[in-house]
């Protein structure tokens, strides 16, 4: 794939000095070494030979790029999707992707190992129908592209599990460089080709989430989608944990009035579906919130130990999460809870605790498995840093990072569903709170 932010192509790249980068890899290794509380949880982590593996590639650098990818690397090795190693510099100029961002006017699901079209822009930018099948981008096929991107020096690299990994790099896809000309579909059992015209207009950028959504739903603020679907059930689309401001401030109380309201008018319904697909996490005080209009008693949702020492082992007292009843609203009817792949941090623990005290059932896949916090840190000038300085387990003690809740009903799209824009996960829900299953 053409782009300005490969490393062998850009030969604009500055050389790196080399002692600041090896004093910066030094300290980014020592600050996870002490602060990361996941340790316990991945007895399968090395962090002393991930140090030996990348240390000598990363001083002997002799770009940015191949030094700040392979500290982005040393920390993937981690296996967490709170643990992510940015470099400023790289990402001031390379964009989320590691390449000046872009959107071509599509989102895809994959199939079977297949990846399809399954939303476009409403201006249709460069062609695509949903239900195309993505087979090359100039000559290149899916699997080499998808291999480029995990190779590349992007400016975020982290995920807690294979799967979630995966979906990042399939939701990214085509963010495509401005370089990219022409894709290779195949439609109707037909291969043809289209003309990419990739945009920077954000007022048309696709949510990649992975999901195809209901017909024609209600839009609130703060991006929440509802929808009435047949028997009498309550559809509603959570994109985060929380919402930034028109001051660029992340806040949580409007958007839990928003779902209170939503709540509120499910009280009589037969059910309510909370779609946590693609929602990338957010706040606690929102999924707290939540869980106070579920229980009608006092329940131990989970609890965390943080790191308070440089040990590896130097976790402290576990501290509870719980759901405290909110006297005034109380929903008791049945929830069917949608997940994915791209489902992390706080829609996993949401998912989690409502399926553990069986006030749920969860559909579609397994989330992505980040049950953490994202402290941050900087190693300036260069470096971000976020650090998953706690350590979760749910109500019967078992750890969860890494291990998201196992999915009550497996649920994926069909080629067809994506072609006539059919939401075999949210109807699967629908069904089982009605009793059609």
């Amino acid at each position: 794939m053409a782009g300005a932010c490969i490393v062998d192509l850009d030969p604009g790249d500055p050389v790196v000095d080399r002692e600041q980068t090896a004093a910066d890899f030094e300290a980014i290794w020592q600050l996870y070494d002490e602060g990361y509380a996941g340790f316990v949880a991945k007895p399968q982590v090395d962090w002393d030979e991930l140090r030996l593996r990348y240390g000598p590639g990363v001083r002997e650098a002799s770009t940015r790029f191949e030094a700040s990818w392979g500290v982005s690397q040393m920390v993937a090795g981690l296996g967490d999707g709170h643990a992510i190693a940015q470099d400023l510099w790289r990402c001031s100029h390379c964009g989320f992707w590691g390449e000046p961002l872009s959107n071509v006017g599509a989102c895809l699901s994959e199939v079977n190992g297949a990846l399809f079209v399954n939303q476009v822009v409403p201006a249709h930018r460069s062609g695509f129908l949903p239900g195309d099948e993505l087979i090359a981008i100039d000559g290149r096929g899916v699997e080499s592209l998808l291999s480029d991107l995990n190779a590349q020096p992007r400016c975020h690299v982290g995920a807690s599990t294979v799967a979630m990994h995966r979906a990042r790099l399939v939701a990214g896809l085509m963010h495509r460089a401005e370089t990219d000309h022409l894709a290779t579909l195949r439609r109707d059992g037909v291969e043809i080709s289209l003309e990419l015209q990739p945009s920077e207009d954000f007022a048309e950028w696709l949510p990649c989430d992975g999901r195809v959504g209901p017909v024609s739903p209600r839009t609130h603020v703060f991006g929440v989608l509802s929808a009435e679907l047949p028997g009498d059930v309550l559809y509603i689309f959570l994109p985060a944990f929380g919402v930034f401001d028109a001051s660029g401030r992340f806040v949580t109380a409007p958007l839990i009035e928003e779902l209170r309201g939503l709540f509120a008018s499910a009280a009589q319904r037969r059910g309510v579906i909370l779609d946590l697909r693609g929602n990338g996490g957010g706040a606690a005080d929102v999924y707290l919130a939540l869980s106070s209009w579920l229980y009608g008693e006092e329940t131990l949702l989970f609890a965390c130990q943080f790191k308070e020492g440089p040990g590896h082992l130097d976790l402290g007292p576990p501290r509870g999460m719980l759901a405290e009843p909110d006297a005034t609203l109380h929903f008791d009817g049945p929830l069917a809870v949608l997940t994915n792949a791209l489902s992390f941090s706080s829609s996993d623990f949401t998912a989690a605790f409502l399926q553990q005290t069986g006030r749920a059932k969860l559909f579609g896949a397994s989330s992505g498995g980040g049950f953490g916090n994202a402290a941050q840190v900087r190693v300036d000038p260069a470096w971000r840093l976020t650090i998953n300085d706690i350590l979760c387990a749910d109500a019967t003690g078992r750890l969860l990072e890494g291990a998201p809740p196992e999915v009550d009903f497996p649920v994926s799209y069909l080629p067809e569903d994506l072609m006539a824009g059919h939401d075999a996960v949210i109807e699967a829900a629908r069904a089982w709170l009605v009793g059609e299953h």
